[in-house]
């Protein structure tokens, strides 16, 4: 009976030892199984998060590049302006030029019938008194 008893005790023993190998074994392959869900749900968001920062920074290097551009266009711009501008005042000064070269030839010509004027004025009183003898004579 005492052998009897220590063999279903033995044997109690070696199957509770069995379960629990084979719980523990149970529990292992469920806690790595769960890790590797966790780690790829936390590989999956940081994937996306890792994404989203390529992609960020492949927009903020395009933006730049546009700026870029665009700051060249606006210099571009600004000295097609500045040209503009001191074409305009070229203009101006070449207009204002030849008002004043227009104003002063009139002068000249002013200055020059005037002359004229002088000098034939007297031949012309000449040439006046002339005619108005030969005008009377001829009346008379």
């Amino acid at each position: 009976m005492f052998r009897q008893t220590l063999a279903d005790h033995q044997q109690k023993k070696l199957q509770r030892k069995r379960t629990i190998e084979h719980l523990r074994k149970e529990t292992l392959q469920c806690t790595q199984e769960f890790s590797a869900a966790l780690v790829e749900d936390v590989n999956k968001e940081i994937s996306a998060v890792f994404s989203n920062q390529r992609q960020i920074e492949d927009s903020l290097q395009e933006m730049q590049a546009a700026i870029q551009r665009q700051s060249k266009t606006a210099i571009k711009w600004a000295s097609s302006i500045n040209k503009f501008n001191q074409s305009l005042k070229e203009l101006g000064d070449v207009e204002n030029w030849a008002m004043v070269l227009e104003a002063d030839m009139k002068k000249i010509v002013e200055v020059i019938q005037f002359a004229t004027s002088k000098d034939e004025s007297p031949s012309v009183q000449v040439e006046s008194s002339q005619e108005t003898p030969t005008t009377s004579s001829t009346a008379a």
